[in-house]
Formats: structure tokens, sequence, C-alpha cells
């Protein structure tokens, strides 16, 4: 896989993927975009098993003189931490029995917490490949779909020259109906189909423009923050985060489908217009409350996102649809909006936007490092403070994830999105043009 994205440039600018290489090259894409998805949910995951043996470990050292009770507790909680997992209950939980009346030992549950932090550091890096894999492959469909354009775009002349006439009757629609759908609502013209591109068109703009941007931002202060993190003055950082954090919005998201408070507790979800494909863009942003502590509050701030999801919590089902052929002209404005959109996703490709993404990415991996050495530079000390700042250190080095998400998300769901609907678009125009014939 090249990791350069000015050597993928040239190769697409000068190849055109015949049919058969295109389908190849969206199912590598698409099998390289859901293990992304699969990915960062499992990374999620492990982060979350660290997180709770850590909070174990501080539990545990709270207990001067165990009980059988607690050494009981201690080895359950133990055990339920790393359930599901490839780590073996006896490597991080020791005989439980040895330290009923003395103080437990919590060195093998802090050991395998740094361990799997090491997995998932690994596990980030296959991640961030399979981002590139994406982006390198999906790119590589757009060439074909330019060229289906310009095919469809001289039969709409050669219609115009000899006066050909659409048929009378009815078209029906059986594949592709969810993409020709808004809300669920099937698009039978070429003024709605129209409006459906419209609104994509839109959606891209702001994605592949003001939300990378933001996303870099929100990267460069976190990456600032892990770069500056101190044991000693842990919680004074988390609390510089979360402020600085707070002050970053999304001004410009597109909020024409209103808010909704319930679909994600915890946290407030604005959306877009209804999209074709049943779908709409959501921004999550977490509920900061004054009294919750800056832990929480960052946790929070790591699971906000802009992500593509279905219009409806409970998905519907589209049936066939019938509608009648679409015009010349509609269908030439048609082809022009989906030239229009292709445009934006390539400037994408083209642009610095992917660039900020990356740089960012490194900003963070090398402020990861130096945190990592400062935390480890401290570990064999007593001192409380040092102990206590395991918990802040854990929730800054978690934005590594965090970042990898939101450069996944909503970009490649929205790209990938993006040229079915267009494909889509070009059927009908396609299955239309089909009906022209001359008058008799």
């Amino acid at each position: 896989m090249r990791k350069h994205f000015i050597s993928m440039e040239a190769r697409v600018e000068e190849d055109v993927l015949s049919l058969e290489e295109e389908a190849i090259v969206v199912d590598e894409a698409q099998q390289a975009s859901t293990e992304v998805s699969a990915d960062l949910a499992e990374a999620e995951r492990i982060i979350d098993v660290s997180d709770a043996l850590e909070d174990l470990a501080v539990i545990a050292d709270g207990i001067d003189e165990a009980t059988p009770a607690e050494a009981a507790l201690i080895e359950t909680a133990g055990n339920i931490a790393v359930a599901g997992t490839d780590v073996a209950p006896e490597e991080v939980i020791p005989a439980m029995e040895s330290f009923i009346g003395r103080k437990i030992s919590t060195e093998g549950i802090r050991e395998t917490a740094r361990n799997i932090w090491e997995n998932i550091k690994k596990f980030l890096k296959s991640i961030w490949e399979k981002i590139e894999k994406f982006f390198y492959k999906i790119f590589g469909a757009i060439p074909a779909l330019r060229r289906s354009i310009a095919d469809l775009e001289k039969r709409i002349d050669v219609a115009s020259d000899e006066a050909k006439h659409p048929g009378k009757d009815k078209m029906k629609i059986s594949s592709g109906v969810a993409a020709l759908s808004i809300n669920y609502v099937p698009c039978k013209t070429d003024a709605e189909l129209a409006k459906g591109l419209l609104s994509l068109s839109n959606i891209g703009m702001f994605v592949f423009d003001r939300n990378i941007t933001d996303t870099a931002k929100r990267g460069e202060i976190i990456a600032d923050a892990i770069k500056d993190f101190d044991p000693a003055k842990a919680t004074e950082g988390i609390a510089d985060l979360r402020k600085k954090l707070d002050a970053t919005d999304s001004g410009s998201f597109p909020k024409e489908g209103g808010q909704d408070k319930s679909r994600f507790p915890g946290f407030t979800t604005e959306t877009s217009a209804h999209l074709l494909g049943n779908v709409v863009l959501a921004s999550i942003t977490y509920d900061d409350k004054a009294d919750a502590s800056d832990l929480a509050a960052l946790d929070r701030f790591r699971r906000t996102r802009v992500e593509l999801m279905t219009s409806a919590e409970k998905p519907k089902d589209v049936s066939d649809f019938e509608m009648l052929p679409l015009s010349l002209a509609g269908m030439s404005k048609l082809l022009t909006d989906a030239t229009k959109l292709l445009d934006t996703l390539e400037e994408f490709k083209r642009g610095s936007k992917l660039k900020e993404i990356q740089k960012t990415r490194k900003s963070i991996e090398a402020a990861s490092d130096k945190a990592e050495k400062a935390m480890a530079s401290a570990k064999d000390s007593e001192d409380a403070s040092t102990k206590a700042a395991v918990p802040y250190y854990k929730a800054l080095l978690n934005f590594n994830a965090a970042y990898a998400r939101w450069a996944q998300t909503p970009a490649m769901p929205v790209l990938n999105h993006s040229l079915t609907s267009v494909r889509a678009v070009l059927n009908v125009c396609s299955k239309s043009l089909s009906t022209y014939k001359v008058a008799e």
C-alpha cells in the first residue's frame, strides 16, 4: 500500500478503471471501511478494560488489611475486567487468599494495564493504515464515474439532436431504491433528485473542509496537553484541557434537521437536512455539567463526534417504486450536480485537508511518547501524587483512539455514501434515456 497521497493522485488521473476493476476497488474500500469501524469499536473496548484495571488498582491500594470479602471482590472484579480478552485472569490478579489480613499487591494489575496500552498503540497503527487504504482505493473509482457521466451527456446530446421523446409508461425502479430515497420517501422527479444531490453537496463541503479543520484544531489542542503532561500537576493539566476543548465548536454545522437529546443519552444530537439514502449527518456533542469531574467530562468529550446515521432510529424499508422517465434538461442538471459533488470529493484528495489530519496525528503520537517517558520516570516513586496521576495520564492517552475515530467519521462514510448516491442517480438517467425514441 502506498502511503503518500501524491503518488496516488498521479495513478488515479492517468488510469481509468474498467467496470470490473472499479467493482474490485470499491469492494476493497468497503472492506477497509468496515474493518476500521470494527477495529475502532474494539479499541474502545480495550481502553475500557485498561481503565477498569487502573481503577481496580487504585481501589486495592486503599485497602491496608484485606478482609476475605474484600479479597474476593477484588478477584471477581479482575476476572470481569479481562473477560472476553486474551488476558488470563491469573496474570492480573494474584492468589488473593495470601493477602487476607495484609495489603494487596497491585503490581500485576498495573503492569497488565500498561501492557494493554502497548497493544492499543499497535492496534491504532493498523487502524491508520486501513484508513489510508480506504482513501487510496475509493478515490480510484471516481474517474470511472466521470466517464459514465460523459457517456450519459453524449446520449442526452444525441436524444436532443434527433428530437427523441421519452416513453409515456412509468419505469420500475427496483435497484438502488434506498439510495434514491430521502427520509424513506422515493425521489420520483428530476427536481427531487436535484434537491437531494444539492443537500449532499452541501454536506460534502462541510465535511471535507470545515469539519476536517475543526478536527485538526482539536487534535493540536490535545497534542499540546499530552506533550505538557506533568505527573505532579496532572489535575491542573486536565482542567486546562477541558476548558480549551469546551471553547471549541463546530459553528458552521448545517443544523437544518433540529435537535434530539434522547437518541444518545448524555449527548445532544443536532442533525442536518435529510439526505439521499435515508441518512442525516449528526453532530453528537456531550452535555457538559458544571458539577461533573474533569475526567468524566473528558471521557464524554472523547465520544463527541460527527456521524452519518440513519434518518430514523429504527430504519424503515423502502419498496420498489415507479416513476416517469426524466426530462433531458432535468438529466443534464443532475449530471452537472453530480460532477460538482465529485469535484468536491477530489478537491479533498488534492488539497491540504488530508495532510492536516496526518500532521496532527503525528503530533499526538509524538506527544504521547513524551508523556509515557514522563510517567515512566515517575512510576517508581512512592509519592501519592504520582499514583494519583495515573487516571489523568490514561485519559490523555485515550485521545489517540478518539482522534482516529474523528478522522474516520464522518469523512469515510460520507465519501462512500456520496459515490453510492451518484451511481444511483446515473442509473436512473441511463434507464430514462433507454426509453427515448424518435416520434413516429
